[in-house]
């Protein structure tokens, strides 16, 4: 190569005159143009101008700077400008391509704004809505068998674990040897008992017959010596009274008028004596026989009355003789002038009165014994049939006869016997609560779900639900058995513990995870739209973007919504079957990113940040 070549080639790329600058410069903004141009036409003169770095020397200054380096400058400072040189045609080159890819984006951007908008049609659906809840499977049914005897030995377990049993089934027999020797025990005391009362009834009933019939026949000893004493006093009495009044009619008629009186007196109190010492014997008669006859009916006798007479006929009988006795007072100091055979008489017929009246109270009393007599009898013969009452002994025994079928036991309910705690030979527990066996119906099952408060006003008992048992893939049908009163807190969250039952088959286990899924709108056949094209305003309405009439821009259409699924929401009112909305994709973030570069309001496109016009605007459409 000369030295003209050599001369050249430091021009081109180390001198960088005013021509070679420019070439370079030009070369570079051609280039970083170029690539603008064909990428992106909207970029302006003003945009290129606006890319160039404003510390890039002129052509000319730098031809000079370098001539004058160049004559006063060593070989050493010419290599330091040559390094500088080339590093500036670096930088302008990176310069001019990033300003070409930053062109490129912000014109693709505002291209996309307009492209982005994705359309959906309003049309006809399904909509199903439903609550979910998680539990685990368990049967409903399940019962422990428990013993009711302690301390028993068993002689039988006629079952396994595993086995299938129905309600009534034996389970369990226990030995019952010492019950059946208590029940023999029992029997025995009734029947001994039962015979020494029969035997006390018949000599009480006996003993209360023969009086009872004695005394109606006159053969009461008692009452025929009582008898007899009347009659002999009452003999012994008409004899005094005759060989009295003998005297007198004989012997002393010329009495004074005195002694008359007085005997009179007597006579008349002795009189008034006889007639109420009859009339208490006639009351207390009449007393015995309305007894007797109130007895032999079988029914109850009121003394009261009768007693009341009694004691007014004895009162009147008391006062007699009290008058009696002041006449004979009287008569005594009549006498003593008298006769004394008159007064011999007289004192004979007193004393055979005296002995009258006291065999008639010993007949009284009497008649009085008779009859405590009887009512004794009659009472031996009422505690004799109490006696004999085995009510309370015959209770004990059907208590006995009772507990008999506690010593077979037997399956509470239908089910599979899922555990067997006891074998033969085994002896019962003493405390009662220890179980021999668990039965578990499997035929209806539940799952024990927990209900947050806000969900369970769409919830009442009987409503159908879906049951989901996740390791079977396998739906079933059940309802909702119950829900609780009270909600249960935990950690300040409340909720309500419900029950929900179905018939599961023989593949679904206890313990087994379930789903259990609550229909709440089941919509056949409404309008809807995607979820993605609804959208909400500041004042809690519901809008979406439609294209205006003339296709260029999108405008808010109001819009009244129903149920959701999640995918699609149910449209009543504002759009009509076959309508077109729009809406921005859910997840752009690459495009819109782009919509807000180069701007500190929002999108280029005039939208919101939902993508929708904003208030009074319009997106243009494409």
């Amino acid at each position: 190569m000369n030295a003209q070549d050599n001369k050249q080639e430091e021009i081109t790329f180390e001198d960088m005159n005013s021509g070679g600058s420019e070439s370079v410069s030009e070369a570079a903004s051609s280039g970083a143009e170029g690539t603008a141009a064909q990428e992106s036409p909207a970029f302006s003169d003003a945009e290129e101008t606006a890319v160039k770095p404003a510390s890039v020397p002129d052509a000319e200054e730098t031809a000079s700077e370098s001539s004058a380096a160049g004559s006063t400058g060593n070989g050493k400072n010419s290599k330091k400008r040559k390094k500088g040189r080339k590093k500036l045609v670096k930088w302008l080159i990176i310069a001019g391509a990033a300003a070409a890819v930053l062109g490129f984006f912000i014109w693709k951007t505002k291209k996309s704004a307009a492209d982005v908008y994705l359309e959906d049609t309003v049309s006809k659906r399904d909509i199903v809505t439903y609550h979910t809840f998680t539990g685990t499977a368990a049967a409903v049914d399940s019962r422990s068998v428990m013993s009711a005897v302690s301390g028993v030995k068993v002689t039988e377990v006629p079952v396994e674990e595993g086995d299938y049993v129905k309600e009534g089934d034996v389970i369990a027999v226990l030995d019952s040897s010492g019950l059946d020797e208590q029940i023999s025990e029992k029997k025995a005391a009734m029947a001994a008992s039962a015979n020494s009362s029969s035997i006390q009834i018949r000599s009480a009933q006996h003993s209360y017959n023969s009086l009872q019939s004695n005394v109606k026949d006159g053969l009461d000893s008692s009452l025929q010596g009582a008898q007899a004493g009347i009659d002999s006093a009452f003999s012994g009495l008409v004899s005094a009274q005759q060989a009295f009044n003998n005297e007198v009619n004989l012997n002393n008629r010329q009495l004074s008028a005195t002694i008359l009186g007085a005997i009179q007196n007597v006579d008349n109190a002795y009189n008034a004596v006889q007639r109420a010492a009859l009339s208490t014997q006639q009351a207390k008669d009449a007393q015995a026989h309305a007894e007797q006859q109130a007895e032999d009916a079988g029914l109850p006798y009121d003394k009261f009355s009768s007693s009341q007479a009694i004691e007014s006929s004895e009162l009147s009988e008391d006062q007699a003789w009290d008058a009696y006795h002041q006449a004979v007072t009287s008569y005594e100091a009549a006498k003593i002038n008298e006769e004394n055979q008159l007064t011999q008489l007289f004192d004979s017929l007193i004393t055979a009165q005296n002995s009258y009246l006291n065999a008639v109270d010993s007949y009284n009393a009497a008649v009085r014994s008779t009859k405590q007599q009887l009512e004794s009898y009659s009472l031996q013969v009422q505690q004799a049939q109490a006696g004999a009452d085995d009510t309370v002994s015959r209770l004990q025994l059907d208590n006995l006869e009772d507990q008999r079928k506690d010593y077979t036991i037997t399956a509470p309910i239908s089910g599979q016997i899922t555990k067997l705690s006891v074998k033969t030979g085994d002896i019962t527990a003493v405390s009662n609560t220890t179980s021999l066996a668990t039965i578990t119906n499997y035929d209806k099952m539940k799952v024990d779900i927990k209900v947050g408060e806000y969900d369970i006003v769409d919830l009442k008992s009987g409503d159908p639900v879906t049951i989901r048992i996740q390791a079977l893939k396998k739906d079933y049908t059940g309802k909702i058995a119950h829900i609780d009163r009270e909600a249960t807190v935990e950690n300040g969250v409340s909720y309500f513990n419900a029950e929900v039952n179905f018939a599961p088959d023989e593949n679904v286990r206890g313990g087994m995870s379930a789903e259990v899924k609550l229909t709440i709108n089941d919509l056949h056949d409404v309008l809807s739209i995607s979820n993605d094209a609804v959208q909400n305003a500041d004042d809690g309405s519901s809008y979406v973007l439609v294209r205006s009439e003339d296709g260029k821009t999108y405008t808010r259409k109001n819009v009244t919504l129903g149920a959701t699924d999640g995918s699609y929401t149910q449209v009543t009112d504002g759009l009509s079957d076959g309508d077109k909305v729009y809406y921005l994709p859910a997840k752009a973030p690459g495009l819109q990113e782009g919509l807000y570069m180069g701007t500190d309001e929002g999108p280029a496109d005039g939208t919101d940040d939902s993508g929708a016009p904003a208030d009074g605007d319009a997106a243009q459409a494409e």
